[in-house]
């Protein structure tokens, strides 16, 4: 990841960054399904389904902004509050039912705190 921090006067900056993101998918899927007719009635179907857990690795993006306020410091500790918002992003495919099927995985984040400085 790579960043760079802009300052907005001597007690606020944000830092923009982005770079690469790995991701790795573990979902529960349906493998299989299979009708099974009741006997003697023929006018309700059931369905037995397997399940398997699919896995799979991905290479991805990220993008996103952290802005910090100090409210306290001295000569060598800051303390400040602060946000951040993050955008992760990758494509890849997940096996279901024989077939493949396109999905997205990531999100948007959004996080605040304390921060330390020295």
């Amino acid at each position: 990841m790579i960043g760079v921090v802009i300052p907005f006067g001597s007690r606020f900056d944000v830092m923009v960054n982005g770079g690469p993101s790995f991701f790795r998918v573990e979902q529960e899927v349906v493998d299989s399904v299979t009708p099974v007719e009741n006997s003697g009635s023929f006018a309700t179907v059931s369905a037995s389904m397997t399940t398997a857990t699919r896995k799979k690795s991905q290479t991805g993006f990220n993008v996103g902004a952290d802005a910090t306020y100090i409210v306290w410091q001295n000569d060598s500790v800051r303390l400040g509050a602060g946000a951040f918002a993050r955008f992760t992003q990758a494509d890849t495919t997940i096996q279901m039912l024989g077939s493949e099927q396109p999905t997205k995985v990531g999100g948007m984040q959004f996080g605040f705190g304390a921060r330390l400085r020295f």
